[in-house]
């Protein structure tokens, strides 16, 4: 299980914080007011491919891994 986890967080240090908005602009900061009018949550596929994502991205990523391995996530 350890060697599990160990994959799971290599792979998340490949994902930065940021996000990608609807007209496919990445974005790693950016004004509050900025953030709320363009913000549009990200599949795991574009969380993937832009290597970006917010905190709720990254935790469903986290969560897609370990479904994959059959490690119970709530």
């Amino acid at each position: 299980m350890d060697n599990i986890l160990t994959e799971v967080l290599d792979k998340m240090n490949e994902i930065h914080y940021g996000w990608v908005d609807k007209n496919k602009q990445t974005h790693t900061h950016s004004k509050k007011n900025f953030f709320l009018d363009n913000y549009r949550f990200m599949s795991i596929e574009d969380t993937l491919k832009y290597k970006l994502g917010t905190c709720f991205e990254q935790s469903e990523l986290v969560r897609f891994y370990l479904k994959e391995k059959n490690i119970p996530c709530k």
